[in-house]
């Protein structure tokens, strides 16, 4: 039995709008950092180490190893094309920094 294209149509439309929507969100929430004014790399300094001072040198150290001065854009850019090859995540990412592996 044959779907008719009709029917077809309407099981693709509504996931084509949900992936699209997903998409949105998980951008914004990528943006947001960016978005808020705040540095993020102050923000991953604070959480490694509140005593420490937030010296531009320390600042740049940790925008060069997380490759945040590469811009919201191209970070994006890779985080879709990883989740697009099924690898999420790099061995370098923040999180396996701090979180044992599996």
């Amino acid at each position: 039995m044959i779907a008719s294209p009709l029917r077809l149509v309407a099981v693709i439309t509504p996931l084509i709008s949900r992936a699209l929507s997903a998409f949105a969100v998980i951008a914004l929430i990528g943006l947001l950092p960016w978005l808020s004014g705040s540095d993020p790399a102050l923000s991953v300094l604070r959480a490694k180490s509140a005593e420490q001072e937030a010296t531009p040198e320390a600042l740049q150290a940790i925008r060069s190893q997380l490759g945040l001065d590469q811009g919201p854009i191209a970070l994006l850019w890779q985080w879709w094309r990883g989740i697009l090859q099924g690898m999420p995540g790099t061995p370098g990412s923040l999180a396996s920094q701090y979180c044992p592996p599996c």
